[in-house]
């Protein structure tokens, strides 16, 4: 988690489901890591566009690859400092992002592609800290009330299902499985996932994880 502990995303129940498979299935291994990078209210194709460097102007069309890619590298770079005796690689991201590219259509029909491309890059800019150049990526549907969602959980699917190479998506969410704060007063939590309903997400990704891959 950041270092605001009153919020939180799927890494609580994600570690907790990965980290007993990975103790279950490598018992010597004495600690993973999770290097968290989250922007809220966040849309794919600019705000994540490889290609956007902007740094300034509306929220909505600045560019945060590079500080995400760099935060990765920093974050890798700082634990192979601290602890030097193994080296700490990149195994595998996970990916929980959508729903601002689901209102309107064109940003929706072409969430795929721009999902495509940004699993590109980043594999390429961090090939050198991974374990793999094509490590596994796990990415989740999206419930929110955006006009176009099914069509951006289409997409997720898709590239669950052979779009993207090594790329895995969780089964489908249904809000009556896993429930909004319905509550006005929420402020900017309404209409999005409970927080229990964000821990079960987080258990589904990491429970959907190719360990197969940590050999």
């Amino acid at each position: 988690p950041g270092l605001d502990m009153d919020c939180f995303g799927p890494e609580m129940g994600l570690a907790e489901t990965l980290g007993a498979r990975l103790r279950q299935a490598y018992p010597q291994l004495e600690r993973a890591y999770f290097l968290k990078f989250a922007m809220g209210s966040t849309n794919l194709h600019a705000n994540w566009n490889p290609d956007n460097v902007q740094e300034t102007g509306k929220p909505a069309e600045i560019g945060h690859y590079t500080r995400f890619l760099e935060f990765c590298q920093t974050s890798l770079q700082q634990l192979n400092d601290e602890t030097a005796t193994i080296p700490k690689r990149l195994v595998g991201m996970f990916w929980l992002q959508g729903e601002s590219d689901s209102s309107k259509a064109k940003d929706a029909n072409a969430y795929g592609a721009n999902l495509a491309r940004f699993c590109q890059a980043i594999r390429r800019d961090l090939s050198g800290a991974s374990h793999d150049s094509l490590f596994p990526i796990v990415v989740s549907p999206v419930v929110w009330k955006g006009k176009k969602v099914s069509v951006v959980n289409q997409a997720l699917q898709d590239a669950g299902q052979g779009g993207i190479p090594n790329c895995v998506c969780i089964d489908p969410i249904a809000e009556t499985d896993l429930p909004l704060v319905q509550d006005a007063s929420a402020g900017p939590c309404a209409d999005h996932l409970t927080a229990s309903a964000v821990m079960d997400v987080g258990r589904r990704m990491g429970q959907a994880f190719p360990m197969d891959q940590l050999q």
